[in-house]
């Protein structure tokens, strides 16, 4: 492609949800809606979690997390669809859109990642104790007993 048919982009021009102006309120008050459900309940979670310190636990820390990233993801994106239905004028610079764009991939990435990870631990731990379950219980299994009375509730290791 020749270079000097390319042209230097300083804005982006977003198109909109709907051209139906009769739309526009119904479409602000749904959004503005959603935001403030996610943000507050967000924001109560994670207060929750910092007010009591029985839910400082590795769960309710990945919690933290999924909260603070859902909460960037929808902070960067709905407050500018919201002014951009207000004011009628869907311009973003470039700059203002890369970092748009930098923010939703990353907060994007880290809830999946989060997810995901949590996914994998859960399959590594299955991995690791049936594994050492099954080891303990055929080894324990070829012993010799002296006598079927146990001197406890349930069968474990040490009886």
């Amino acid at each position: 492609m020749d270079e000097a048919n390319w042209t230097s982009i300083s804005e982006f021009v977003f198109s909109g949800v709907s051209d139906r102006q009769e739309l526009q309120p119904l479409i602000f008050a749904g959004l503005l809606a959603t935001y403030l459900v996610n943000v507050i309940g967000n924001s109560m979670l994670l207060g929750l979690m910092w007010a009591n310190p029985l839910l400082r636990t590795p769960m309710y820390f990945l919690l933290s997390q999924l909260a603070i990233a859902d909460m960037c993801m929808v902070s960067v994106i709905v407050p500018q669809a919201l002014v951009h239905i207000l004011t009628q004028h869907g311009a973003i610079s470039f700059t203002g859109c890369m970092v748009q764009l930098f923010i939703c991939v990353a907060m994007g990435n880290m809830g999946g990642y989060l997810l995901a990870l949590c996914l994998k631990m859960v399959a590594a731990s299955w991995a690791v104790v049936i594994p050492h379950a099954l080891l303990h219980t055929i080894m324990i299994a070829e012993l010799h007993y002296c006598g079927n009375c146990l001197r406890h509730f349930f069968c474990d290791l040490p009886p």
